[in-house]
């Protein structure tokens, strides 16, 4: 949504508490990053801790509603495309340490993140 319009309707919130385009979409792209390095530590440690933060305190901390949105829909894509590759290389991971993955299990620790 080029021009100044545009800017204004990504970055409006359509209701208190509710969050704004831009907003989701730079939560999206954080959670792709997440995501992506849990998983990653979760093929390297046999008892990872999977540390995030609350998805408020990062909009509130990252600011996500003052990022630019061509930078957020670009870091997205990226990150989503670094998630894809991660996944598919899941079962490489696993069988050089030994691990088959058959199916999908919750982890036997309980994770610090909130997402």
């Amino acid at each position: 949504l080029p021009g100044e319009d545009g800017d204004r309707l990504v970055r409006a919130r359509p209701a208190p508490g509710v969050w704004s385009a831009l907003e989701y979409a730079a939560h999206v792209r954080d959670v792709f990053d997440w995501f992506d390095g849990w998983i990653k530590l979760t093929l390297v440690e046999d008892r990872p801790v999977l540390e995030g933060i609350g998805r408020d305190e990062a909009a509130e901390q990252d600011r996500y509603n003052e990022q630019e949105p061509a930078q957020v829909v670009d870091q997205l894509a990226a990150n989503a495309e670094r998630l894809a590759a991660t996944f598919e290389s899941v079962g490489t991971f696993a069988s050089r340490r030994g691990r088959r993955v058959t199916s999908v299990e919750a982890p036997s620790s309980t994770a610090n993140s909130t997402i």
